[in-house]
């Protein structure tokens, strides 16, 4: 009788230890370190406190939920979804179980779902009550490659790193401000711009290789520059050759919200976010001289997709002649963007000024 309870708990013993093993029931890595509940038919991963944000490469603090499959351990396709200006995470959480686009649909198919409040809006130093000492130089950046775009590409590695998120599925959406950040996303691909403005090989904070593999924009913008001054010119490198009229109906409303809603730089103090500072210097009117063909260059090569440098090509794979067909292809491809773009503008009553917005 002895013999037969201990080979019954022997056996129990093992299948307990199974079990445990078995990837079907072990967890996911808690991302970012923040604690997860179900919510919706995903598990949802806020953070839950300012205390909790994550220091961006910077140390600005972000404000990131993430939502995870309901079942499984990772590492997951991952999706960074990215809310419109003026907004923050909540806008893409949004719409509770019913929606088929919010971030625990996409977590309930399969996917994690990354999504913070950009920097300068919502707790991410934006809302004033959110700027601890961490948020010094916290405000928004307008979609720059150099901040707003770098802190995307480096949530994501940090998801990598943590066994969340899958190295090679990664991917972006978002509308408006978020559909101009994934636009820019999509032609770094796999790099990042550094403060300095120097391109650089994406890779996470351990050192892993990375690359955007899908995205997808939504109501986007592909030059800042254009479309907020545009001068009905073709072409990638005509938008300050003149300097355009101004949409002041939109400029204004931009600037009111940024002030009203955001963290926005004080005048003078960062000359790639001066948006006060652009917005009175405009608003004065005509002539417009080298200043504001400096804000306009500014705008489309650190804020606009068109202004991604092309990616250089390995020296040891092409030859220079290769090289600089494969930037001329790149550029014809750009032009014929823009020209298709502007002949959507000439034959709609509306589309002007949509992308004249670029429904930021």
């Amino acid at each position: 009788m002895r013999a037969r309870t201990f080979r019954a708990l022997s056996a129990l013993a093992v299948l307990a230890a199974l079990a445990l093993a078995s990837p079907a029931a072990a967890a996911p890595p808690p991302p970012f370190g923040h604690t997860c509940a179900p919510l919706d038919g995903a598990l949802a991963c806020p953070t839950a406190s300012d205390a909790a944000r994550v220091p961006s490469f910077d140390g600005v603090p972000l404000d990131v939920d993430v939502f995870l499959p309901p079942t499984g351990d990772g590492p997951f396709p991952t999706i960074a979804m990215l809310h419109g200006f003026a907004g923050s995470k909540a806008d893409p959480e949004a719409g509770g179980p019913a929606s088929t686009t919010n971030a625990a649909f996409y977590a309930r198919n399969g996917y994690a779902v990354v999504v913070p409040s950009a920097r300068g809006f919502g707790r991410s130093c934006g809302v004033p009550a959110s700027r601890t000492p961490d948020c010094a130089r916290g405000w928004l950046d307008l979609a720059d490659q150099r901040f707003e775009v770098r802190d995307v590409q480096y949530l994501l590695g940090l998801l990598v790193d943590e066994g969340v998120a899958r190295a090679d599925a990664l991917a972006s959406t978002g509308i408006s401000y978020g559909g101009g950040q994934t636009l820019e996303l999509a032609l770094l691909r796999d790099r990042v711009v550094t403060p300095s403005g120097a391109t650089a090989p994406w890779t996470s904070p351990a050192g892993r290789p990375l690359s955007l593999a899908a995205a997808w924009a939504r109501w986007p913008w592909s030059d800042l520059a254009d479309a907020l001054l545009p001068n009905g010119r073709l072409g990638p490198a005509t938008f300050a050759s003149p300097v355009g009229v101004p949409i002041q109906a939109w400029l204004g409303l931009l600037s009111a919200a940024a002030v009203s809603t955001g963290f926005v730089a004080p005048p003078g103090a960062d000359p790639g976010a001066d948006l006060v500072a652009w917005n009175a210097r405009i608003d004065r009117g005509e002539p417009y001289g080298a200043d504001v063909r400096a804000v306009q260059t500014e705008l489309h090569r650190f804020h606009s997709a068109l202004g991604v440098p092309a990616p250089l090509p390995s020296a040891a794979v092409r030859s220079s002649r290769e090289a600089t067909a494969a930037w001329a292809a790149w550029n014809s491809s750009a032009c014929r963007s823009a020209s298709s773009s502007a002949a959507e503008r000439s034959t709609s009553p509306t589309a002007e000024s949509a992308s004249a917005s670029g429904s930021l």
